[in-house]
């Protein structure tokens, strides 16, 4: 991007069966630079006043992530969640949390599953060429307005990965990259 991050498309593989309301449930996706320190504790809280006059003390500082986003959505009946993160050039641990959404009944036991999974993000604001990862599947109409909710949505085009590229000899696939850092020669323009 023009702000010197990284556009990272992720497909996660969620178990319906797993959740007591697969069409309403929130996912929280946090990428923490790898190796960051963990965030400092709040500091101890002053002694009260005698006049009890602390209710104006400023709240500690919320610590700051990379990238940090909730969605609240149904999930897709094959599972799939798809969204992208943009972080700059680096190692992370990303932070995936799904659970469940509130189905009215005050006894309900919140389902809530934690993935961390490490990542390493090429930084493509290098000026020198850099290739993305090959991409393979089957090319689809798709309507740009989409691409929130699918970051394989390239203008008016759709990728739809394959987890394990095998086409027939019939068949029909498209490899996309993207190229970065190429300057344009001036002497031979």
């Amino acid at each position: 991007t023009a702000d010197g991050k990284s556009y990272v498309p992720f497909t996660l593989q969620i178990n319906r069966a797993d959740l007591t309301r697969p069409d309403n449930v929130a996912v929280y996706v946090r990428a923490v630079p790898r190796g960051a320190a963990a965030a400092a504790a709040a500091p101890a809280a002053p002694a009260p006043a005698a006049n009890n006059n602390n209710r104006n003390a400023a709240p500690a500082p919320r610590p700051s992530y990379p990238w940090e986003q909730v969605y609240f959505t149904s999930l897709a009946a094959d599972g799939k969640f798809q969204r992208p993160l943009q972080v700059p050039g680096g190692e992370y641990d990303v932070y995936v949390a799904v659970r469940d959404q509130s189905n009215g009944d005050r006894r309900q036991m919140f389902k809530t599953g934690l993935l961390r999974h490490r990542v390493t993000v090429p930084d493509f604001a290098k000026a020198e060429l850099q290739t993305s990862s090959l991409m393979v599947g089957p090319l689809e109409q798709a309507n740009p307005s989409q691409a929130a909710e699918n970051p394989y949505i390239i203008g008016n085009m759709k990728l739809a990965p394959m987890e394990k590229p095998s086409v027939s000899k019939a068949g029909e696939f498209t490899m996309v990259y993207f190229v970065y850092g190429f300057q344009r020669d001036m002497a031979t323009n």
